[in-house]
């Protein structure tokens, strides 16, 4: 044993004796640097024995080198009986590699594939090197059957590297762990638990791109309440949480990539912006939970296939349980970048149950300007989708919808839409003609397919919650420029509405070629004609209603 080492462990003896009789500043102990214990930080060299034997010697942590790359290749067990024994890395800027020749556990049922570098509240005799897993069950859980450590561990400023494998970085027996400034970079996930957990904390974590498939930071696989996670980051092709079972979490600003629910309750999302356009699925996934949304944004996933899913999903079809989706203040953003794309629904409902409910306050909808990323413009929407009866009704209910204060729900054996905040449509009468106007230049999008030259005209009416209808607007026209596509600006002084709109191939026209119902939300709105489409919305070409 080299003499550093060997004082390493000496004082770190020391220092917990000293820990115990409450000598120290405030009872905390320093933490240990990393070369003093004994590690590397070469890349190379195996660094988790090293870690262990200082935790084995009693330190209440240990402080890494920044620059430094510390792989870990074999597990690490915070394995002490006392549930408030408490470990702290303070990575400083530092990477942990994660190895091939960590042990996977059963317990994570998701994928027993998985590897797992850090196991906190199980003791090592859980380990079978020859099998290359670790039993993660009650029996071998450090602190007892029936008694789970409060933190186990601190882990803070620093990243950590799965090459894209799947790898995980911790896995808790019953314990919380608390995390600060962590990047994870090709991981399967940060954080897991088995056996009921409560307590954890994730502040300022970021999941980059790069990691397979499913990678999120936070992936629960049982009971558990006090999940928070404060300022942290995934990008859209990952995803942020996958949770089951969980009672109780909170997402504060957060820019988001995917989140999972399946059977939970007491989830809370707030100043949540989702990271862009998720090609892969859903922003939000629901499966019989119950979540309360407010003051955030979703982008509408778009394509130009035929197919696209929502930027919401409930999906009620399994289990015993039902969903229920509040959202206050949120709103629902699309980004027309180019050529004639579909936008998915802002909320698709399947499989709902007798008891499955949505309810929003004060929902808008808006488009990004082509150019110019940070304008933002009211538009039609939003676009709530469903399958069966409820889609039938939400089909119906434009107008409802539109007031951006609704409940959706199953009352007397039907499903309904139903505003919450008044009619704001002169409901009793019919709505003043809306005023169009067609604009065409360089700031729509390219790849648009309105045929340059032409001179399109549109005329626009609105129907109001009740049913009445306005008389159409005059014409408004715009010969369409090399970018093939035009910008209709509609004031509806009797939003919110459905708006109806007719396409004309020509000012002169006498019978419409395309038309189209959109929820209109706001007194003034921006669509965008790309040729197909008006703002993700299908031009239909056959049962056109009469303008007059």
């Amino acid at each position: 044993m080299s003499s550093t080492r060997r004082a390493f462990l000496t004082a770190t003896a020391l220092g917990a004796s000293a820990f115990a009789s409450g000598a120290g500043t405030a009872g905390i102990l320093p933490l240990v640097n990393a070369a003093d214990a004994g590690l590397v930080g070469d890349g190379t060299t195996n660094d988790s024995p090293a870690i262990q034997a200082a935790y084995d010697a009693g330190g209440t942590g240990l402080a890494l080198e920044a620059g430094r790359t510390y792989l870990l290749n074999s597990p690490i067990f915070l394995d002490r009986s006392d549930p408030y024994a408490l470990f702290t890395l303070q990575m400083n800027g530092a990477t942990f590699a994660l190895g091939p020749g960590l042990p996977r556990t059963d317990a994570f049922w998701r994928d027993k594939t998985t590897k797992w570098a850090f196991y906190p509240n199980t003791r090592r005799q859980a380990w079978s090197p020859a099998a290359g897993a670790v039993a993660v069950t009650q029996a071998n859980r450090a602190t007892g059957t029936s008694v789970g450590a409060i933190v186990s561990l601190v882990l803070s400023d620093g990243a950590v590297s799965g090459g894209g494998a799947n790898v995980g970085l911790i896995f808790c027996n019953r314990t919380a762990v608390r995390l600060e400034n962590v990047v994870q970079y090709g991981v399967r996930a940060m954080l897991s638990w088995t056996d009921y957990c409560d307590g954890n904390i994730l502040i300022g974590c970021y999941n980059r791109s790069g990691g397979p498939e499913g990678s999120v930071l936070v992936e629960q696989i049982s009971n558990g309440d006090g999940l928070l996670m404060l300022g942290c980051k995934a990008d859209s092709p990952v995803g942020l949480a996958r949770l089951k079972y969980c009672r109780g979490a909170e997402f504060t600003a957060i820019v988001s990539g995917r989140i999972e629910l399946d059977a939970c309750s007491g989830i809370h999302l707030r100043a949540v912006h989702e990271e862009g356009q998720n090609a892969k699925g859903p922003m939000l996934v629901i499966r019989n939970s119950h979540v309360h949304v407010d003051t955030s944004i979703f982008y509408t996933p778009r394509t130009t296939d035929a197919a696209v899913h929502p930027s919401i999903s409930i999906d009620d079809s399994s289990g015993e349980s039902h969903s229920e989706l509040t959202l206050e203040h949120c709103m629902e953003m699309r980004y027309p970048n180019s050529g004639d794309q579909t936008f998915g629904s802002f909320i698709g409902i399947t499989g709902a149950m007798p008891n499955t409910r949505v309810t929003a306050h004060d929902l808008s909808v808006q488009h990004v300007t082509a150019g110019t990323a940070g304008v933002w413009t009211a538009t039609a929407g939003p676009r709530i989708s469903g399958d069966g009866d409820l889609g039938t009704a939400l089909a119906a209910s434009n107008a409802a919808v539109a007031s951006g204060s609704f409940s959706i729900e199953r009352r007397g054996g039907a499903w309904r839409v139903i505003g919450l905040d008044g009619d704001r449509g002169h409901a009793s009468a019919a709505p003043p003609v809306p005023a169009v106007e067609a604009l065409s230049g360089a700031t729509e999008v390219t790849g648009a397919s309105i045929a340059a030259g032409t001179r399109p005209s549109y005329r626009v009416a609105t129907r109001n919650v009740t049913g009445n209808r306005s008389a159409a607007s005059a014409r408004a026209s715009a010969v369409v420029s090399t970018r093939g596509s035009v910008r209709l600006s509609v004031t509806a002084d009797a939003a919110p509405c459905e708006l109806l709109i007719w396409r004309f191939a020509t000012t002169t026209s006498t019978s419409p070629q395309a038309f189209v119902s959109v929820p209109c939300g706001r007194p003034e709105i921006s669509l965008l004609d790309t040729g197909a489409r008006i703002s993700g919305y299908a031009w239909q070409t056959s049962g056109i209603p009469s303008v007059s």
